[in-house]
């Protein structure tokens, strides 16, 4: 039997007041399948979040984006991909330790990248090296981000492909310097609270608003869950994400 993770709804409650305070996003339940494999992916777009869901009816103050988060995760799956991501070895991770890296990991693609929205909305603004290597270094970036949360002042353990490339990741991050700025904005802290500022995509089933806590308004839970049986498929946002990538540097 494959060893899996569950996230409690303790965990879930923690995360969601760390992606306010830290990152200015609400936090969202989801899974591997339906993030197309993903462990966690971060949104660019600012959607609405409900004010205080222990109200009848919605009331919205905010608009921003969210961290999607994995409801389970496969440690065997997490520990593979980790071997061979661009720098930093996931599999030196202990179990403990994975769900909050992931959250960091998102959160770290808030606070510390290269701003990838510039070079995707203007492509032909950027030389072609910025444009074919930037998700890869943010992915260096927010495991950095992430790997100095949860071990603090310890040095860095890298895959067999950081270690190889490690030259190759500084002259990149010094390329992406010159052509885009790091770190360009300043997430504005999300006041917190555990019914306060809530994705309406939490209260979509009772499962789901259950990781909330118990003292959602039942009246707006069956607003919501009625609203989602009754709406058409949508797309999915454009992630940036916590997921397989692997070391290997497009020629």
């Amino acid at each position: 039997m494959r060893k899996a993770l569950t996230l409690s709804h303790e965990q879930y409650r923690g995360f969601a007041e760390l992606c306010k305070a830290e990152a200015g996003q609400a936090l969202e339940v989801s899974s591997t399948d339906a993030m197309n494999g993903d462990w966690a992916q971060a949104g660019f777009m600012a959607w609405e979040v409900i004010a205080d869901v222990r109200a009848s009816q919605a009331a919205f103050a905010l608009e921003v984006s969210r961290i999607e988060l994995a409801d389970s995760i496969i440690v065997g799956d997490f520990r593979r991909a980790g071997r061979s991501r661009p720098e930093t070895n996931w599999d030196a991770l202990t179990d403990d330790e994975i769900y909050p890296f992931i959250v960091w990991h998102e959160i770290g693609h808030r606070r510390d990248n290269f701003n990838m929205l510039d070079v995707m909305m203007a492509r032909s603004n950027f030389p072609d090296e910025v444009v074919k290597r930037i998700r890869w270094v943010n992915e260096v970036l927010a495991d950095r981000f992430a790997w100095a949360q949860i071990r603090p002042g310890e040095m860095l353990e890298k895959t067999e492909g950081g270690k190889r490339d490690a030259q190759l990741i500084e002259d990149t991050i010094g390329l992406m310097a010159q052509h885009c700025q790091r770190a360009k904005f300043k997430p504005r802290p999300i006041p917190g609270g555990q019914y306060a500022h809530v994705s309406p995509r939490m209260l979509e089933s009772p499962r789901l608003a259950a990781f909330v806590g118990p003292d959602v308004h039942p009246e707006l839970l069956a607003h919501y869950v009625w609203k989602s049986a009754n709406r058409p498929s949508r797309n999915r946002r454009p992630p940036t994400t916590a997921n397989h990538q692997t070391g290997e540097v497009v020629a």
